[in-house]
């Protein structure tokens, strides 16, 4: 294993022109790469987690001189109590990213985004497929229940 030339762990990093952050659980320096690294307290690395990473990893390629979506010298990395993760920074995982960052900055800027529902097979498999049929199927007028509620 090579031996790190430095570690830098809990760092905010900020891309000030595409208006991203985010806190990166460590950063190991090699002499001919980097390794964004997420430490993760229970087994197995969902969708969310994938994505965080790829997101850090956006922002430490930002903070060492590159293109935020060139990912050639970082190895993104994944530490849980069971096994050691490395996502890979595909074209669709980082467009969800971009998306998602978009999605956020139209909000924080106060515009109205109408939310997009995910695929059904997702909802049949969530576990509130329930309650958001309910409220997703509810005909009663939006005035009606703040007159109710306001009695």
């Amino acid at each position: 294993m090579q031996q790190v030339f430095a570690e830098v762990r809990e760092i905010t990093v900020m891309n000030p022109v595409t208006r991203h952050e985010g806190r990166i659980d460590a950063i190991f320096v090699y002499p001919d790469h980097v390794q964004t690294i997420e430490w993760k307290t229970y087994a197995g690395v969902s969708v969310y987690d994938r994505d965080q990473t790829i997101s850090n990893g956006m922002l430490v390629n930002y903070r060492y001189g590159r293109a935020e979506d060139d990912f050639t010298g970082n190895i993104l990395t994944v530490i849980t109590p069971m096994k050691v993760h490395n996502p890979r920074p595909t074209a669709l995982a980082l467009d969800a990213v971009k998306k998602a960052r978009k999605y956020i900055l139209q909000v924080l800027d106060g515009e109205r985004i109408r939310a997009t529902l995910p695929n059904r097979f997702v909802c049949q498999s969530c576990p509130y497929f329930s309650a958001c049929g309910f409220y997703m199927g509810d005909k009663v007028d939006s005035d009606l229940k703040k007159d109710k509620d306001n009695v």
